[in-house]
């Protein structure tokens, strides 16, 4: 923490790490599909901002933030924003779902 350059890295791993493990576990809401990269093609994302989030189109309809992690580590991904009606409901778990994309999606999450 006392070196400059990393003290703002630093900072911001341990907040990720803290949202994926410890305290803040909740900042995954739920798990969704999206359509991603193009349409009729899916990915799993991470629910993390409500459409009160304050991220609206220029019409004003609300957008919910999610986060489309990389495989196979969680840790990085991309932010993007949908109307709520094209995310696709799943019934995957976070956990069942984070093991998914750790392991490229060769854990099946109905295995035990």
């Amino acid at each position: 923490m006392r070196l400059p350059v990393f003290r703002g890295f630093y900072a911001t791993l341990k907040q990720v790490g803290e949202a994926l493990l410890g305290e803040k576990r909740g900042a995954f809401q739920r798990v969704v599909l999206i359509e991603y990269p193009t349409p009729g093609r899916y990915a799993l994302a991470f629910v993390t901002a409500s459409p009160a989030s304050g991220v609206t189109r220029a019409d004003g309809t609300p957008l919910v933030g999610v986060f489309l992690p990389h495989a196979p580590n969680p840790t990085t991904g991309f932010l993007l924003f949908y109307p709520p009606e094209s995310l696709i409901p799943t019934s995957l778990r976070v956990d069942q779902a984070l093991k998914m994309v750790v392991s490229g999606g060769v854990v099946n999450p109905g295995a035990v």
